[in-house]
């Protein structure tokens, strides 16, 4: 599989959005549940005056019965009482009287030009005085009438103009819509309902049915959230709110990781040199023990020549014991300071390969994309660990990382492939990359110490990775591939735990 990493940015944007959806969410829930209650709130009002209003009816035709004895058959008087009671009421909009004339024939007498009821609908209305009857016309759309017999075989009727039934200021917000109907479904009096353009939440609704046994119509009103409604501004502060200490945390945490990489680096470098000097002093020491025994060898022969001589020069012995002497403690102090600077061999513990693997690309991810290398890792997940060091592990691995990537500076194509595979008793580490490659003659002697083919180099970096791996129990090797590049293969034994 290819290596990929997802950028702290991204993974920022990803929370940002997580949360802000989820805020939203939230929001808009209670947003709605605040807009439920206020709306319920106000639909209850207009049925509270509706259900007045109908109730003002029923005290009006019980006004005119009342004084129906007062009025008696002046058409003026009836006139004045109906005229004052339409300023009172305004959604009155006519009160009539029928009276049966001699003839059996219903007489209309009207405060405002009305088309007169027929006889079908005043002989529907029941005989006992006091009983009402609703009519409801569609060819008077808008408009019903309340009737109601008096106990003098009069018939009172209120013409109720619908639209006039609310005040302009009792009228519900522009945001909600009602309607008045019957029970045959005619509408009455509509609202209509302002529609949202885009909020796509389901409309809020109110039924019910108005409080008067005369009038029994049903209050429908409805009521879309709209755009306008919404809280932007709280919503676009708590979003950038968010934004903010998102991209802040990622900062903080790139930050942190950042140094955390770079005590990583500086640890193993400091574990480099300590290991460079390590071997640098062991071959110093290796060097020197040959000319210092040499010059042990050589002063012991000059105090017996001085001592065969015939001349007898005490001084000179004396002298040339002392060099043997010096020569034997250089000697010491040499073996001593090889034996300190030797490698000490680290606990062995089981390491999971695969984590060592993906910690060395991660220390070294920042100098790869520098150098615009495509990293082609394969790293199977469920393998056995090894025995070894995981530290040395690492600085094997970041050695080998580190020669690669200097190893193609300079090519067209730059690609290292890194490969963990299973063997019988083993796991084998593959890093190949697209550099020139290395004679045979090179390959032979690359971890021999102090052989370097780098101007300025000691030479021991690939020598101490060796050691490293072998200590463990593995195997360091390369192979020049014919078609360009290195293969540096790395094989660690598997815990024996494991391979029960």
């Amino acid at each position: 599989m290819r290596l990929k990493a997802v950028p702290l940015w991204l993974s920022a944007l990803l929370v940002w959005l997580g949360l802000s959806l989820a805020y939203a969410t939230w929001l808009l829930g209670e947003q709605r549940a605040a807009t439920l209650e206020a709306f319920e709130t106000q639909s209850r009002i207009v049925h509270r005056l509706l259900t007045q209003r109908a109730e003002q009816h029923e005290a009006i035709l019980a006004a005119l019965i009342a004084a129906e004895l007062s009025m008696g058959t002046s058409s003026g008087l009836f006139a004045t009482f109906a005229a004052s009671l339409q300023r009172a009421y305004p959604q009155v909009a006519s009160i009539e009287r029928y009276r049966k004339t001699a003839q059996g024939r219903w007489q209309q007498i009207a405060s405002q030009p009305t088309p007169p009821l027929g006889d079908g609908v005043l002989e529907a209305l029941p005989e006992r005085p006091g009983q009402g009857l609703l009519n409801v016309a569609p060819a008077e759309p808008g408009h019903y009438r309340l009737l109601r017999r008096s106990q003098h075989g009069s018939i009172f009727a209120l013409r109720i103009a619908s639209e006039r039934l609310l005040q302009p200021e009792e009228l519900p917000p522009p945001s909600m819509g009602a309607e008045l109907s019957a029970s045959d479904g005619l509408v009455l009096w509509q609202l209509p309902l302002r529609q949202p353009s885009w909020t796509g939440m389901a409309p809020l609704l109110f039924s019910k049915h108005l409080g008067s046994q005369s009038q029994p119509f049903l209050l429908t009103s409805r009521q879309a959230p709209l755009p306008e409604q919404l809280p932007w501004l709280r919503l676009g502060m708590v979003s950038a709110m968010l934004l903010l200490v998102s991209l802040l945390s990622s900062w903080a945490i790139e930050q942190y990781r950042q140094s955390s990489i770079a005590r990583r680096q500086l640890a193993l470098a400091q574990a480099s040199r300590i290991n460079t000097m390590g071997e640098l002093a062991a071959g110093i020491a290796h060097e020197l023990n040959q000319p210092l025994a040499a010059m042990l060898a050589n002063s012991q022969a000059l105090a017996n020549f001085i001592a065969d001589d015939p001349l007898d020069l005490p001084g000179a012995q004396q002298a040339a014991g002392n060099l043997a002497r010096q020569a034997k403690r250089a000697g010491a102090i040499v073996h001593r300071l090889r034996q300190f600077m030797s490698p000490h061999t680290p606990q062995a513990e089981s390491v999971e390969l695969r984590g060592v693997v993906e910690g060395a690309l991660a220390l070294t991810r920042e100098t790869l994309r520098r150098q615009q290398i495509k990293v082609h890792a394969s790293l199977p997940s469920g393998l056995p660990p090894v025995l070894g060091d995981a530290i040395g592990f690492e600085q094997v691995l970041v050695n080998l990382l580190l020669n690669a990537i200097e190893a193609m500076a300079g090519q067209p194509l730059r690609r290292l492939d890194v490969s963990l595979t299973r063997e019988a008793r083993s796991l084998r580490l593959d890093i190949a990359d697209s550099g020139p490659g290395l004679s045979s003659e090179v390959a032979s002697r690359l971890f021999e110490p102090f052989f370097t083919t780098k101007q300025g180099g000691l030479g021991l970096g690939l020598t101490i990775c060796s050691s490293i791996i072998e200590q463990a129990g593995g195997e360091l090797s390369v192979v020049s591939s014919p078609v360009g590049g290195c293969l540096f293969s790395v094989t660690l034994p598997i815990a024996l735990e494991a391979l029960d």
